[in-house]
């Protein structure tokens, strides 16, 4: 994992996904599952 500003980037292997993180803020619905589908991760997987 790595932090940039407000950023985090978590990779495997070539894989990589950056998340916003803003304070106490939840993720907005839309940027999770764009996030989800980037990492090949469905609602079950959770």
């Amino acid at each position: 994992m790595r932090v940039r500003g407000s950023h985090h980037k978590y990779g495997k292997g070539s894989a990589r996904i950056i998340v916003p993180i803003h304070g106490n803020q939840s993720l907005k619905i839309g940027i999770q599952h764009a996030l989800m589908r980037n990492a090949g991760l469905t609602e079950e997987d959770l």
